[in-house]
């Protein structure tokens, strides 16, 4: 059966290193079942600025592989922690983590919200008579 194996650098300056998911390294074929579509999947968290991709024929696979089509699909996750201080005193922590898929998702999450207390003149004035 036809397949394919994936070389990725991690910056311009490095050279291919082969996608394993051998503890060895050695590079893993991505086979097609019958000669068609060749799934690709790679390991998490893999960071490239290049990508190789090197038909492997077999002595009983195709003589030709043919290749019509190629989708690269890339995930990443950027996260944005902003303070905001109003003038009373409140401060609103949030935390905008914002996936970048095919479909692109963005989720906010308030961590914490702080309000200050509220001092009147009245309870100062009663808090000095106690005091004094």
């Amino acid at each position: 059966m036809p397949g394919v194996t994936v070389f990725v650098k991690t910056s311009e300056n490095d050279d291919f290193k082969p996608v394993s998911t051998k503890e060895d390294q050695q590079p893993k074929v991505f086979e097609s079942a019958e000669g068609g579509l060749i799934n690709a999947v790679m390991p998490s968290k893999l960071m490239a600025t290049a990508v190789k991709i090197v038909p492997v024929i077999t002595e009983e696979g195709a003589q030709t592989i043919s290749v019509e089509d190629i989708s690269l699909f890339a995930c990443f996750t950027e996260e944005f922690t902003s303070v905001t201080t109003t003038t009373t005193g409140a401060t609103t922590t949030e935390k905008t983590t914002t996936k970048v898929t095919s479909a692109g998702t963005t989720v906010t999450t308030v961590i914490a919200t702080t309000t200050p207390t509220v001092t009147t003149a009245a309870t100062t004035a009663a808090e000095a008579t106690e005091g004094g």
